[in-house]
């Protein structure tokens, strides 16, 4: 009989077939960004959310790199949906974000995500939402990688942004 890890043990090590799984899919999401990138920029953090304005929801793959903040519209099998916006930390007025939990055991989606708010100079307020489970198109063990992404897109918004 198998029982799952207590709050704060570690869980089994990822398999070969859930690293390769992980990789391809981060591969794909830094290459959706890559058309959209300047002659020496290089993306450091991308990850899988939802852009809510209104009523309306379209996945997205965001990415930071030294300079920029991009949104590139995606279907779900990860082809592109039109052009990157791009976004220079001069024009966004203001962002926040919120965590929905801070567990990675298995409970309710909202709270395995984290929803950043963002207001551009000049234009609507919009939601990123963003889960940090795994599921299946991460992997078994994509909850941590998605989760620290999300943890470097924050610290690049504070850091260039502020709170």
């Amino acid at each position: 009989m198998s029982e799952e890890p207590e709050e704060g043990e570690p869980d089994a090590p990822p398999s070969a077939e859930d690293v390769a799984k992980l990789e391809e899919v981060m591969a794909s999401l830094r290459a959706l960004l890559e058309p959209s990138l300047g002659p020496g920029e290089r993306i450091e953090a991308v990850a899988m959310g939802m852009r809510q304005r209104r009523i309306r929801a379209t996945m997205n793959v965001v990415g930071v790199t030294g300079e920029r903040l991009l949104l590139q519209p995606a279907r779900p099998d990860r082809t592109p949906i039109g052009e990157a916006d791009s976004f220079r930390p001069e024009e966004i007025e203001a962002f926040s974000f919120r965590e929905g939990g801070d567990s990675f055991r298995k409970r309710s989606l909202l709270e395995q995500s984290t929803t950043i708010e963002i207001l551009p100079v000049g234009e609507r307020r919009f939601r990123l939402v963003m889960m940090r489970g795994g599921g299946s198109f991460f992997g078994a063990h994509g909850e941590r990688a998605q989760a620290e992404q999300i943890e470097e897109i924050i610290a690049w918004l504070t850091a260039r942004v502020g709170g």
